[in-house]
């Protein structure tokens, strides 16, 4: 009688058959590399695999004995704050990191925030007798640690920088320098690429925000999320080929004349109707050339001031928070202004003319400083600084027309309520010069003085 197996399924071992039984029947784990000589569909036994929310390496993660829940007991005489003690065995708490009591001034960054979230730009609430930002586990970091690109703007701002009422910024060497050094790197001759260019943007827009805002009047310079608008990088139809402003429209289909016999007029088919537009629509899109400017080439900073609070007092005229001496105050700050870096995908060694944008473009570089004023800072008339390559520009916000709606409560009454405003955002516009200065033609002089200029315009915020 010949066997039904044919030649190509593996042939069971008898030791290997007694092991794999007696591993059944005692419940334990296989050796992985055994399995690999089973016969397909042999049912063996292999403990679950650890669920992920699960951490390895916890007493969730053994599921056999309840002996692994019991954690060692170490002698030690130094004082550790994290010990198994410290913590309840199903504690809710359990895996909870502990709060360390600070007075780092922490700010918002793209991985604290999520891009709709309600905390946008909201400015952090310090609680600190000085507003002098301080590391507290810097004497614990390796010295020869190197720094971070995305940091290396920092080691280039060592310097004390005077404030406005001091010295004009053109006076002020170290900052000449910035200047200069971020202007070098869109001559021709230049291959700077942007990472190289960003580190000089941030250390100079963070040199003259200080500057101009500096801590002894009560303000904070900050380096901030880019926001929701700008998370995933911003896109700009370019203008057209022939310098024009505008690319032309896909051309209008031509209408037949309309018959006034209905029996002869002829109906063209839905479906190749649709078709012809969405050809001629992507023909249309594909001769458009964009400038698509990645989320790593975009950089904010906010400028946050104090927030004056009105003393509140009690029926018998007591003010409620009493500051003593050697009592901690609690400050808070609120966004001022903001000032946005944006750098073009610029080859300036094909050209000297930076990239143009088209006007059909539903979004302006503008709109990430509307955004970050009236969303983040709740800024209803305020200002704001944009970079963009060697263009300096400022810009205004105000408050546009208010528009309302109607809603019928209950079924028999109507409530008109204003649901909002429509925010503008236009170019500043002084002496008969607009607010956009080219670096490459204005020096550092020209641009102190559209600054001390803007300073002098008031900010109002939003009620609530």
């Amino acid at each position: 009688m010949t066997s039904g197996v044919g030649p190509e399924f593996p042939q069971v071992d008898s030791d290997l058959e007694y092991m794999l039984s007696l591993a059944i029947a005692e419940r334990t784990p296989i050796d992985p590399a055994l399995s690999q000589d089973l016969p397909g569909g042999y049912d063996a036994f292999m403990p679950d695999a650890a669920p992920q929310d699960f951490f390895y390496n916890t007493p969730e993660s053994f599921p056999y004995s309840d002996e692994y829940r019991e954690a060692p007991v170490v002698a030690t005489d130094e004082l550790v704050d994290d010990t198994f003690e410290s913590f309840v065995a199903h504690s809710d708490e359990y895996h909870e990191a502990p709060v360390a009591a600070t007075n780092e001034l922490v700010y918002d960054t793209p991985e604290s925030l999520a891009p709709h979230s309600e905390e946008y730009h909201k400015a952090p609430t310090v609680v600190s007798d000085d507003l002098v930002d301080t590391d507290a586990d810097a004497e614990d970091e390796d010295e020869d640690e190197e720094v971070a690109a995305s940091e290396h703007w920092e080691t280039l701002v060592n310097f004390s920088i005077p404030d406005s009422t001091q010295s004009f910024s053109c006076n002020i060497p170290e900052l000449q320098a910035l200047y200069t050094q971020y202007l070098n790197s869109y001559n021709p001759s230049s291959h700077t690429p942007n990472t190289t260019r960003m580190q000089y943007a941030k250390a100079l827009i963070y040199a003259m925000l200080t500057h101009y805002y500096p801590v002894s009047k009560g303000y904070t310079v900050a380096p901030t999320s880019i926001g929701p608008l700008a998370s995933r990088g911003m896109n700009f139809i370019l203008a057209a080929s022939d310098n024009s402003d505008l690319y032309p429209d896909p051309p209008a289909k031509k209408k037949s004349r309309a018959n006034s016999s209905k029996k002869t007029k002829k109906r063209e088919p839905i479906q190749a109707k649709k078709v012809l537009e969405l050809r001629r629509g992507m023909t249309y899109l594909m001769g458009l050339k964009y400038d698509a400017i990645a989320p790593e080439d975009i950089a904010a900073f906010v400028v946050l001031r104090k927030k004056e609070e009105e003393e509140e007092e009690e029926e018998e005229g007591e003010v409620l928070v009493e500051k003593g001496d050697g009592a901690i105050s609690t400050c808070t700050l609120q966004p001022y202004t903001y000032a946005y870096i944006l750098l073009p995908q610029w080859d300036t060694t094909s050209t000297t003319t930076l990239p143009r944008y088209s006007s059909s473009n539903k979004l302006h570089r503008s709109d990430v400083l509307l955004d970050a004023l009236y969303t983040g800072g709740n800024i209803r008339h305020g200002y704001g600084f944009l970079l963009f390559g060697p263009l300096i520009e400022f810009y205004k916000l105000h408050a546009g027309e208010e528009w309302e709606f109607r809603e019928i409560i209950n079924g028999d009454s109507e409530d008109e309520e204003v649901q909002d405003v429509e925010m503008e955002m236009e170019l500043m516009a002084y002496e008969g010069r607009e607010g956009s200065l080219d670096m490459r033609s204005n020096g550092l002089g020209d641009v102190d003085g559209v600054f001390r200029r803007v300073g002098e315009w008031e900010v109002g915020y939003r009620e609530g």
